[in-house]
């Protein structure tokens, strides 16, 4: 790789087999099991090559990626998928709710409001749903649904190990408000349904 972007927070080992190679920006986070990697959110698009490099700074080898789990379906979280899955061959999954803000059927991937064009569009291979459990090797990843920020957001547990030690370990799906804000809602039609009142009534 030629001239890789360097990340402004250098890769580390959080603690077993969970390790963080994303950014200030935005959070990525990658699962070692034994039978590949798991990789949870992707970043933004540009992120590619940083997310690459970040990788190799702790031996981590995307073409280990088995699987990429997105919390949800907006561009800084899911921008360089596509890319992702094209190198490794790694399957996609994503809360069910989000599959039309992934593949470019509704325009809500909050590319607009960062001043972006989300071009890279895809279909998730995995809709997951509230409990959906995937085992892969010896660690089972156990979606939760937590709608709000999005409709298809998803919180992950699953265990991580570090010699003989095993601690339960939780990535909440996402929590902005920005997309749960009375202009947004009205700007593009959506309903209050899951929405805080203290969120309406501040915004």
């Amino acid at each position: 790789m030629e001239n890789p972007v360097k990340s402004d927070i250098p890769a580390f080992r959080m603690y077993g087999n969970i390790y963080f190679v994303g950014s200030r920006k935005v959070s990525v986070h990658v699962l070692k099991t034994e039978v590949g990697l798991v990789m949870i959110d992707t970043g933004y698009p540009d992120m590619y090559e940083q997310i690459l490099d970040s990788m190799h700074s702790v031996g981590l080898d995307e073409k280990d990626i088995c699987a990429i789990f997105h919390s949800h379906g907006h561009i800084d979280h899911l921008g360089g998928a596509r890319a992702l899955r094209d190198l490794t061959g790694a399957k996609i999954a994503l809360g069910a709710a989000d599959r039309q803000y992934a593949n470019g059927e509704l325009d809500l991937s909050y590319a607009e409001e960062l001043n972006m064009s989300y071009k890279e569009t895809f279909e998730p291979d995995i809709l997951l749903k509230d409990g959906d459990e995937i085992t892969l090797g010896n660690t089972t990843v156990r979606a939760v649904a937590t709608p709000g920020h999005t409709p298809g957001a998803m919180s992950f547990f699953f265990d991580v190990t570090d010699g003989k030690e095993t601690f339960r370990a939780g990535l909440h799906g996402g929590m902005g408000i920005n997309t749960m804000c009375k202009a947004f809602l009205d700007k593009y039609g959506l309903s209050y349904e899951n929405i805080v009142a203290t969120a309406l009534d501040k915004h």
